[in-house]
C-alpha cells in the first residue's frame, strides 16, 4: 500500500505504511511557556533553511533558546564532526554554530548509540541573535557514512 499525506491547517496525516527512517518532519511540543522543536535527522539528509518550504517549523524572533541536545540514534561514521544553528528563512546564516559548535560534535562523540550531547553554543541563553525567524541547520565536515540523531531545542516565544 502506497503511503498518502494530507495537510490540512499545518496538520499532517499519514494513511497506510509509515517508512521509520523518514526524517523530513519535525515536530513541535508545547510545555507551559516553553516550546520544543524536535528534528531527525541523518548523515545523508541534513536541515537547512529552505523558504519554499511551509512544513519546515521556526524558531519565532525574539525567542529565549533555553537548551540543545542531541540524541544519537544510530552511530555516526566517516565524517570528522558537524555544527549546528540557525539561518534565517530565506537561507542567510544567523549563528550557523549556536547550538553545537564542531568541537561538541566530533565524530568520537556521536558514534555510540544512545548518547546524549547538549549544546553549548553562543545562541543558548540568549534572545539577542535571534532577531528574525530561524530554521536549524546542521552542517557536517568530512564525509559521513552513517548515523541518525534527533536534535531537541528548547526555547520560550516571545510574548509581543
Amino acid at each position: 500500500m502506497a503511503q498518502t499525506i494530507a495537510s490540512l491547517n499545518g496538520v499532517r496525516n499519514y494513511f497506510g505504511p509509515q517508512d521509520p527512517t523518514h526524517t523530513k518532519i519535525p515536530s513541535k511540543k508545547v510545555k507551559q511557556s516553553t516550546e520544543e522543536l524536535v528534528v531527525e535527522f541523518r548523515y545523508d539528509s541534513l536541515p537547512g533553511a529552505d523558504a519554499n518550504d511551509a512544513g519546515v517549523l521556526v524558531i519565532p524572533a525574539k525567542s529565549f533558546i533555553v537548551s540543545a541536545r542531541l540524541e544519537v540514534l544510530e552511530a555516526f561514521a566517516g565524517g570528522t564532526s558537524y555544527t549546528i544553528g540557525t539561518e534565517q528563512t530565506v537561507g542567510t546564516d544567523i549563528d550557523v554554530d549556536g547550538f553545537f559548535t564542531a568541537a561538541a560534535l566530533l565524530l568520537a562523540t556521536i558514534d555510540t548509540v544512545g548518547k546524549w550531547t547538549v549544546g553549548t553554543g553562543a545562541l543558548l541563553g540568549t534572545v539577542s541573535s535571534l532577531t528574525l525567524d530561524s530554521q536549524v541547520v546542521v552542517i557536517a565536515a568530512g564525509t559521513f557514512t552513517a548515523g541518525r540523531a534527533r536534535l531537541i531545542v528548547e526555547y520560550i516565544p516571545a510574548s509581543i
